[in-house]
Formats: structure tokens, sequence, C-alpha cells
């Protein structure tokens, strides 16, 4: 599976799609190919042959949703020409005080729950 480090890949991923989408539709289907790199790998977010391209970044750092859409709003900043560089702060900012506030949350549970005992 994957990695070797417990993450699926992308042919894992690309191999259950497939017949999951088989058996469900009866069907056979072509994933998208090199031609459709500006979905698989918008150049916004480094593109495929980039060491830092945001996806890849995203899962070796492990970083689960809201701070991977911090990285991703970051690193395409300025660069997706239908969104402006301030909304991309904007929208890295709110994930960030998302998780900001989740962690506090918890730590708040937590530190309420080691009190009471």
């Amino acid at each position: 599976m994957g990695h070797g480090n417990g993450t699926i890949g992308e042919q894992d991923v690309e191999n259950a799609l497939r017949v999951s989408l088989a058996q469900t539709a009866g069907t056979s289907f072509k994933l998208l190919s090199a031609p459709d790199a500006h979905i698989n790998h918008p150049a916004y977010y480094g593109g495929k042959d980039a060491t830092y391209e945001a996806i890849k970044v995203i899962e070796a750092w492990d970083l689960g949703f809201c701070l991977g859409n911090c990285v991703k709003y970051i690193a395409r900043a300025g660069k997706k020409d239908s969104a402006p560089l301030l909304d991309d702060l904007k929208k890295a900012r709110w994930y960030l005080d998302r998780e900001i506030m989740r962690i506090d949350d918890r730590t708040s549970a937590d530190t309420t729950s080691s009190t009471s005992a």
C-alpha cells in the first residue's frame, strides 16, 4: 500500500477508483491523463515536476485538512488568475485560525478533564 509509510499512493487511489466505478457503472473508464495536467497538477500549485508541488508537501508532512489548505492557498497565492492574492491569503488565515481554535478547544478539554480527575 502506498509509500511504505502507511499512506495511500496515487496509483492505489487510481486502482480503487477504477474498480469502484467499474463495479458501480458496469463500464470501464479512463482517469485523467498527462494532457489533463491542468487538473492533475496545476501550475499554480507548483506543477507535477516541481519538488515542492503543494500536494506533495501536504502529504509528505502529513498536514491534514486545515493545515494542508493553508499550504495550498499560500502556495498558489497570486498565481491563479481567478483568485486574487489577498483572497488566497485570507483563506489560508481562515484555515489556520480554524486549526488553532480546534487545538485550543482540545487542549482546554484535556486540561479540564485532567484537573477534575
